[in-house]
């Protein structure tokens, strides 16, 4: 009998722990969601999240993965990758910038009839390759040029 009573107090221990745990770690969400101001979308999977310390560059794995990364930017770093953005749409070319340390690649050239445009962005807080639709991608620029402005890319 008292290895029953002994096995049911573990087991509310652990279970009232874990139940804390879980309750900690929904409050944690919440509170971080309650963050974000707006969200600039480029893909279902690639976007900028608008907070008040700045831009999150939020890139969830394909497929069902479970893989979410992040980078923090500040206005001025996104306001850069949004100007190569427009650029690459612009002249249907690649651009690439250095933003930190990471590396950044829009390529926009026109494949076989699709309006697609690559956004790479490679380096050691992040690694992400997304597809977007032409249109998307200028829907995202405009978005955070109306929130942000965006002032032309200066000639090299």
């Amino acid at each position: 009998m008292t290895k029953i009573k002994l096995f049911f107090a573990v087991l509310g221990k652990l279970l009232s722990r874990n139940i804390f745990l879980m309750i900690a770690e929904l409050q944690s969400k919440l509170i971080e969601e309650s963050n974000v101001l707006d969200r600039i979308e480029l893909t279902d999977l690639l976007s900028f999240e608008v907070r008040n310390s700045g831009l999150r560059v939020m890139s969830f794995g394909g497929g069902g993965s479970e893989v979410i990364q992040s980078l923090d930017l500040s206005v001025e770093e996104a306001r850069l990758v949004f100007l190569s953005i427009k650029k690459a749409c612009v002249a249907r070319e690649a651009v690439s910038i250095q933003v930190g340390e990471q590396s950044w690649t829009i390529d926009a050239r026109p494949r076989s009839g699709a309006d697609n445009v690559i956004i790479r962005c490679r380096g050691p807080w992040m690694s992400t390759s997304e597809v977007a639709m032409l249109g998307n991608a200028a829907k995202a620029t405009a978005h955070f040029a109306d929130r942000f402005g965006l002032e032309s890319m200066p000639s090299r």
